[in-house]
């Protein structure tokens, strides 16, 4: 076994390793998210022309930059164009993107099966990881859609009763008080959801890797007393993405606008963001394997016996 799994690891070597993998596996990785969603960017794009928006579109270059930042973020053209077909480019590109979803768990899983076999010191393609991902298809998508379901509902139904509750108050007691109680309560349901969903991220792992369905109950045991080391990691992980990602997107729109070379580019951009975090999930799933199933003491059995 390789031995980077072989103990359990503090908060910035786990970063680090995440960060590693990725890089060194880069090529095999992001070919998998890019054989899985790139078909549905370049159906985006083509849906985006056929509804008319420029392949480039910069902004005037002898404008001062605000006016170039205006005209490159697409403002200008509010009203210009037609409000109908808008909407239906709109709702064909989202209607792509939900259909593309679909599959980001099985891109996931097999980014998992890539680590697992880092962690048995295996070689693999990006053919053998994708083979693996889709022999577990059923259980992988099935398991998702539970996961993506109870979101929701403690997501949805808590919003709703609290935006109820704040318009309520607002207008019985329009003061900054109460507006300032409403955010933060907002700012908390927030921070409670996403907590909840974490420590059942780990499904996907469960469900992969040990064959089990749907993975929910085990990721809420394995996640038992580390569920805010695992909220800070991936708090970590996506302000560092989020940074790349927006540096980019933002330098593009700047010179691009609001483009199909934009969106294509912002697209690719967001592959690379969910293949480092697949590879923190995976990564996170060994960590807690061997802090709590014992799993280092297993594996220096097995090296003294070899």
């Amino acid at each position: 076994m390789d031995n980077q799994f072989n103990k359990a690891k503090g908060f910035g070597e786990i970063l680090d390793q995440t960060f590693r993998l990725s890089k060194s596996n880069f090529s095999v990785f992001f070919l998998i998210f890019l054989i899985l969603q790139g078909p549905f960017i370049l159906l985006e794009a083509l849906v985006q022309l056929a509804y008319g928006t420029s392949l480039f579109q910069a902004g005037e270059t002898g404008a001062p930059w605000y006016e170039r930042m205006i005209s490159g973020l697409g403002i200008d053209e509010i009203g210009v164009e037609d409000d109908l077909t808008v909407l239906a480019r709109d709702a064909w590109v989202s209607f792509i993107a939900i259909i593309s979803y679909i599959l980001y768990p099985i891109a996931q899983a097999a980014i998992i099966i890539g680590v697992l076999q880092i962690k048995n010191q295996r070689t693999f393609t990006t053919g053998i990881l994708l083979k693996g991902a889709f022999s577990r298809f059923g259980p992988v998508i099935g398991s998702s859609i539970i996961y993506y379901l109870i979101g929701v509902a403690i997501f949805v139904v808590p919003f709703f009763l609290l935006l109820v509750f704040g318009v309520i108050s607002i207008a019985v007691a329009d003061n900054v008080i109460t507006i300032l109680l409403f955010i933060l309560s907002i700012i908390a349901l927030v921070v409670f959801v996403f907590y909840f969903l974490l420590r059942w991220y780990l499904y996907l792992p469960f469900v992969v890797v040990e064959k089990d369905f749907p993975g929910i109950g085990k990721s809420w045991n394995i996640t038992k007393g580390h569920g805010w080391r695992i909220f800070g990691l991936f708090a970590v992980i996506f302000i560092i993405m989020l940074m790349v990602a927006t540096a980019v997107e933002f330098t593009l729109s700047f010179f691009f606008g609001y483009s199909v070379f934009t969106t294509v580019i912002a697209s690719v951009v967001a592959l690379f963001v969910n293949m480092v975090t697949a590879v923190a999930l995976a990564v996170i799933f060994f960590d807690l394997k061997v802090r709590n199933h014992g799993e280092d003491l297993q594996m220096m059995m097995d090296d003294y016996k070899s």
